[in-house]
């Protein structure tokens, strides 16, 4: 049997996202937002302080808003 779910997944810049690639109806749309989104600018400043090593300036480590 062979499984070619996932085949296709590339991981891109947030930059590159929406540079003309199909996508299903209102797909595009979501992801515009949700790049425009402060939870976006909280879990970018949030990958970047794991990758140098610290915490973000809000303090708070991998948490979601519910505290968990």
């Amino acid at each position: 049997m062979v499984l070619g779910e996932g085949a296709a997944i590339l991981f891109l810049p947030a930059e590159e996202v929406l540079d003309g690639r199909p996508f299903t109806p209102g797909t595009a749309e979501v992801l515009a937002r949700f790049l425009g989104s402060p939870e976006h600018t909280r879990l970018t400043a949030l990958a970047a302080a794991g990758r140098a090593g610290q915490a973000p300036a809000d303090g708070r480590r991998g948490q979601s808003p519910a505290g968990g």
